[in-house]
């Protein structure tokens, strides 16, 4: 019989360093190996390029697709011998097209994601605290904004990335919040004041262009405390609550559905001795969903995660290799399982990383 074998292996190369050494680019290779009586091919499925700005952030990132056809690969044309002939145009196609910009702090302030380079998807907008914390993101679809002809300009007469807006009926007892992305009026939120001066919500608009919104909440300590999800037209979408032990390490989570039920629960313990840490999440009946235990160096980089079924039993390794500077160098996935061969299990995946 001829078994053939399937190896995802993925290659990282980092290009051009600055003189701080933080990279400057870096392609990320996805092969497909068969093994085939003892015989091994590689073919490059995907690839993924990376710019990175002077401040190590990152700039765009493009994902390529080299499966194509034939006839996207090659086209007829007109040699130097003016004879007809085939030629090699392209090796790979564009898939999705990733921008970033940031603020003048560095922060992270949009991320818009295009397929081909021409086609805009969506574009996440960024807020933060003063503390530097993201409070909230907002993704919306900038064709299908209704407010694309309400731009507010800055100063310089740029369409302005972010802004808000504050006013109140003749009356003064009905205040409203306008929330613009790009320009575009993406949330109104309106406001009945009392006699009191207190506000209560009264109304609440969104576009139809967002696609989700997801605010973050923080306790004392700066650890984020909760986070809910809205999604089109603010309809409720999940939450989740965060709690932390004495070293302010992640414990607990809960996830809750749109209805505000408890959905599942992660639940997370740590033994320092071991450099140990085991996650175990759990449906709303306490009945385990998944299992896994990660094993740490000191740097709290991993070295082996295990993976269990329901009847705790591994089904799943991967073993994290680096270099002498601390920098991943492969990850070996086992299927456990897969049948072994010569009383050893031979890895489904490899993803392989490569410095320059």
């Amino acid at each position: 019989m001829n078994i053939i074998k399937v190896i995802s292996l993925t290659v990282i190369i980092i290009l051009g360093y600055a003189k701080t050494e933080k990279p400057l680019s870096k392609t990320i290779k996805t092969y497909s190996i068969t093994n085939s009586f003892g015989v091994e091919n590689q073919e490059l499925k995907y690839s993924t390029v990376i710019n990175y700005n002077i401040n190590g952030s990152k700039k765009d990132s493009v994902i390529y697709s080299h499966s194509i056809s034939l006839s996207d690969k090659y086209s007829y044309g007109i040699n130097k011998q003016k004879n007809q002939a085939l030629f090699r145009d392209t090796d790979k196609k564009s898939l999705l097209h990733y921008k970033y910009t940031y603020n003048i702090d560095g922060r992270l302030m949009t991320e818009t994601l295009w397929t081909n380079y021409d086609s805009l998807m969506w574009r996440k907008f960024y807020k933060y605290n003063n503390l530097n914390k993201v409070i909230k993101t907002i993704r919306y679809n900038p064709n299908k904004s209704l407010n694309q002809k309400s731009k507010i300009k800055n100063q310089k007469s740029k369409t302005l990335l972010w802004g808000e807006t504050f006013s109140y009926d003749s009356s003064k007892t009905v205040f409203e919040h306008k929330e613009l992305y790009d320009g575009n009026i993406i949330e109104i939120t309106s406001y009945k004041i009392d006699s009191l001066n207190k506000k209560k919500k009264i109304n609440e608009y969104y576009d139809p262009s967002m696609i989700d919104k997801t605010v973050y909440r923080y306790n004392e300590s700066g650890s984020l405390k909760e986070k809910v999800i809205t999604g089109r037209f603010g309809e409720a979408s999940s939450s989740s609550s965060y709690k932390y032990d004495i070293y302010n390490r992640l414990v607990k989570e809960n996830i809750f559905d749109s209805n505000g039920l408890l959905n599942e629960t992660l639940l997370k313990s740590y033994s320092d001795t071991e450099n140990r840490i085991v996650e175990i999440r759990v449906d709303n009946k306490k009945k385990i969903i998944s299992k896994k235990e990660l094993f740490v160096n000191d740097f709290q980089q991993p070295l082996i995660i295990e993976y269990f079924s329901k009847q705790n039993s591994i089904i799943q390794k991967k073993s994290y290799k680096y270099n002498l500077n601390g920098y991943l160098m492969k990850i070996y996935d086992y299927n456990l399982l897969y049948p072994k061969s010569e009383k050893k299990y031979t890895p489904i995946n490899i993803i392989t990383y490569e410095y320059d």
